[in-house]
């Protein structure tokens, strides 16, 4: 069921509650003025500039009380991938004035992420802090791509009526929340839906947390996330394709009775897993509970939590198991795939991973001859 919460404030073992910091300003600025497009770019020689409305925040609240903030922002299309930084800005700005040339100065680089087209999210806690504890200088943040970088990225502005996901910061606040209002009257019953995405990623964050701290989640709280294993079968490079490479992950967790849609991280020229696979907002855990990886982001970025060695079942596989899957660290193809998962001859060679890696070797540990015998990856959609 859509969940419609006042500004999410959710209870977290009573001691913590959290609200949005909306978006109340943001622009490109670049060859162009960009205050009223309903997409804000940031790379081909353009910034973007976002400014937050702290003032929802109670004036009680302190710097020590924000246990956790992250900026969100949505990426509608890319026009080319690569790194986007995020920086404090310096000075105020006015969304409809702000040119290039008059454009507020930036601190040290926040954080580097790669964005991919969805929400993407970025710590920015120890930022907001320093903003409860002078309001007045919460001028807010710029996106830009480092020096060089070819990058071009699409940010939803508020203005986009058309998808309405502008820029916002949570904030988790640990101290009791105020006093509860007046209840109004209840409402009609609504149709029974998809559960709010938004509200998907807040609770994911929040799960994730209370794991960070070592506490229990509280009873009511659902975690989302996805499935990641490990098949139990081993095949060689004649895979019949990806499409046959999916089939056998869904067949694999249909066996050990887990519901959804489940395809392979295995990549072709054509057909590579980050434009085939869902790009989760949420974490992907083994069948034991352990976490992989945050979300899609952060699975892409080079290193993962730990190896992903469990199958569907929940049993362990060897840790010098080798995995299929023709696919670089950032989800693109790589050019080794056994003639598209096709050939199983021993002159031919496929790009596989190790179970055990955490690093680049999760997915790319080297070429291996079509003619062997390895595993594959299976995360659900």
């Amino acid at each position: 069921m859509k969940r419609l919460i006042a500004g999410w404030a959710i209870a977290m073992a009573s001691a913590a509650w959290g609200l949005d910091l909306p978006v109340v300003a943001d622009v490109t600025v670049g060859s162009v003025q960009g205050g009223a497009l309903p997409n804000l770019t940031v790379g081909g020689g353009s910034r973007v500039l976002l400014r937050f409305g702290v003032g929802v925040m109670p004036l009680t609240v302190t710097p020590s009380q924000v246990m956790k903030a992250t900026l969100m922002i949505h990426v509608n299309r890319m026009g080319a991938g690569g790194p986007v930084q995020v920086a404090q800005l310096l000075g105020p700005f006015e969304e409809m004035t702000v040119m290039a040339a008059d454009a507020p100065g930036v601190g040290s680089v926040l954080s580097t992420m790669n964005p991919a087209v969805g929400w993407n999210v970025v710590d920015v806690t120890s930022l907001v802090q320093q903003w409860v504890a002078a309001p007045g200088a919460a001028f807010g943040v710029e996106l830009t791509v480092p020096s060089g970088s070819a990058a071009q990225v699409l940010v939803d502005s508020k203005e986009n009526t058309q998808t309405s996901h502008p820029a916002v910061v949570r904030v988790v606040l640990n101290g009791p929340t105020g006093a509860a209002g007046l209840a109004g009257l209840t409402g009609p019953p609504g149709p029974t839906g998809a559960m709010n995405g938004s509200f998907e990623i807040v609770a994911a964050a929040m799960c994730d947390l209370y794991k960070q701290k070592g506490l229990a989640v509280p009873a009511g709280i659902s975690c989302p996330s996805k499935v990641a294993f490990v098949t139990v079968g081993m095949f060689n490079g004649n895979l019949g394709g990806v499409a046959g490479a999916d089939a056998q992950c869904q067949n694999e967790a249909a066996r050990a009775g887990l519901s959804g849609m489940f395809k392979a991280w295995l990549s072709t020229a054509a057909s590579p897993a980050a434009a085939r696979l869902t790009h989760s907002e949420v974490p992907y855990l083994k069948r034991d509970g352990v976490q992989v990886a945050f979300n899609w982001t952060d699975l892409t970025d080079g290193t993962i939590y730990k190896g992903i060695q469990v199958t569907a079942a929940g049993t362990g596989v060897s840790l010098t198991s080798g995995v299929w899957t023709g696919t670089l660290t950032n989800g693109n193809a790589e050019a080794k795939n056994c003639v598209n998962w096709t050939d199983a001859s021993a002159g031919q060679a496929g790009l596989n991973g190790i179970v055990s890696g955490l690093g680049g070797t999760w997915t790319d540990n080297g070429a291996a001859s079509c003619s062997t015998f390895r595993r594959l990856y299976c995360l659900e959609q």
